[in-house]
């Protein structure tokens, strides 16, 4: 059997703060709720760590409660705002989920 893709994932270096990247990840609805998106997030965390980076800046609408569970698995603090939810993940301290 074949690999298939089923989303995308991708860090982009942000120009402030300095060692920060920001994680984006799309998973397909087929395949939504099997893990998939939280395995691609913590790839992406060590990834990160491993490229030199401090800190992950995530964000989120403020109905996907399954990426609200996964920062919060970490142990960071979302901040709801109006349109969005965002988080910074500190490399050093974040917890493994």
């Amino acid at each position: 059997m074949g690999t298939k893709a089923v989303g995308a994932a991708r860090l982009r270096p942000l120009e402030e703060p300095t060692r920060a990247v920001e994680a984006g990840v799309w998973i397909g609805c087929s395949h939504r709720g099997a893990g998939v998106g939280g395995s691609v997030l913590r790839h992406l965390l060590d990834q990160a760590r491993a490229d030199g980076f401090a800190m992950v800046f995530v964000s989120t609408g403020p109905n996907n409660k399954a990426v609200h569970r996964l920062i919060e698995g970490l142990g960071v603090d979302l901040v709801h705002n109006d349109d969005a939810v965002t988080a910074w993940v500190n490399l050093a301290e974040a917890q493994s989920s």
